[in-house]
């Protein structure tokens, strides 16, 4: 499809949405819009954190309406959503499909012949945003009696804006729990055991939370300049990372259709290195100032162990009980032979068996497994 600034306007708005939610209303209008459906709503439902919930619907569903499915018939929908916990990402899943599964028709389900009675809303498609276990995140689209399936085109439009909202979401989790817990995200941002920086488009440092400051002392491949930008091991390393910066702020800036980067940036000790998320980030007059576009940069240092943990992935992941000790000993920082010694066995089982858990885990290496675990239990203070 031809990229249109509308198209740019739009991916920024997406992005708006990372620290206030409020904003999700106006960019699932326009998404409705593109793709003939007469709503779209979002969901993220997380099964490690369950105070983490994003629900969000365009404009046709009011407050009064989204009460009222809340209270009558949310319950009766949960089996029908977790449906699509079996679904890839971005393939498209029809309601009766979803009904199916659970011996109901749009003729028998509740929820369903609500939506008929009170929106004139018939068919229904689902798409799934991410596959992480962790959570369930799925795109909605409601559409009205009569109307038809999506065309090529519409199908095409939801396709084109879906890495976006994907990326948006995971990002948005730990500032959810954030604002759940402490009732506020920058001021609370030190609670984070993740450093976190945002930056001017320039690479410039605006804030940055105690982890990050803590990595900056280490002096080990992430620094500061003379004009407080963050440079990175080498000068070509630098170059990359503040080229992936500029394209994150050009596509908050609806100049760019790129979705946020992953580096791994490499230390002078050795050791292993930093993992770098880089996403846009827009601000609102309740966090940060109305008009900041800059961006947002997680990095995990896989060395610091305190805050990392396994919990729970066993059973995300099916994990045997071999596995998951393994698991807990690579996020512990102990090397395949150190492993093997630890559990009595041969360097080789610890091999397969590592082989295993990363094809369980869809991660290539202990990088991902790492940055996998700081993802399911993201590293914040109880409330």
């Amino acid at each position: 499809m031809d990229v249109t600034q509308d198209s740019l306007d739009l991916i920024a708005s997406i992005y708006d949405s990372v620290l206030n939610p409020n904003e999700w209303t106006d960019v699932l209008d326009q998404l409705a819009d593109r793709t003939g459906a007469k709503v779209v709503n979002i969901l993220l439902s997380d099964h490690t954190f369950p105070e983490i919930l994003i629900s969000a619907a365009s404009r046709l569903f009011q407050p009064d309406d989204i009460e009222e499915y809340v209270v009558n018939y949310a319950e009766n929908e949960v089996p029908v959503v977790m449906g699509m916990s079996e679904a890839r990402a971005g393939q498209w899943v029809p309601i009766d499909d979803l009904l199916n599964r659970v011996n109901r028709t749009r003729q028998t389900d509740q929820t369903a012949k609500w939506l008929y009675q009170k929106f004139n809303i018939d068919q229904r498609a689902s798409m799934r945003l991410n596959e992480t276990a962790a959570w369930l995140d799925c795109l909605t689209y409601h559409f009205e009696m009569g109307r038809g399936p999506m065309t090529a085109e519409e199908q095409g439009q939801a396709k084109f804006f879906h890495p976006h909202f994907a990326r948006t979401v995971e990002i948005s989790r730990p500032f959810n729990l954030l604002q759940v817990r402490f009732q506020a995200v920058l001021s609370a941002l030190d609670r984070f055991h993740i450093g976190t920086f945002i930056l001017f488009e320039d690479g410039t440092v605006v804030i940055k939370n105690r982890e990050a400051a803590r990595i900056l002392e280490l002096k080990d491949g992430l620094g500061l300049d003379a004009s407080n930008r963050l440079t990175v091991t080498s000068d070509e390393a630098t170059g990359l990372f503040r080229r992936s910066v500029k394209i994150a702020c050009e596509t908050v800036n609806a100049q760019n259709t790129a979705t946020p980067t992953l580096l791994t940036i490499d230390r002078r000790s050795m050791a292993e290195p930093f993992m770098a998320d880089i996403a846009p980030l827009g601000g609102t007059e309740d966090v940060l100032e109305r008009g900041f576009k800059g961006a947002l940069v997680l990095v995990i240092d896989p060395t610091n162990r305190e805050h990392v943990s396994s919990r729970g992935m066993n059973l995300l992941y099916q994990l045997t009980e071999a596995e998951d000790a393994v698991c807990e000993l690579v996020l512990q920082g102990l090397g395949n032979e150190e492993i093997a010694d630890s559990r009595n066995v041969s360097p080789g089982t610890v091999r397969s068996q590592l082989k295993s858990l990363y094809a369980k885990t869809d991660t290539r290496n202990r990088v991902g497994l790492i940055r996998l675990a700081h993802t399911i239990n993201i590293p914040i203070d109880e409330a």
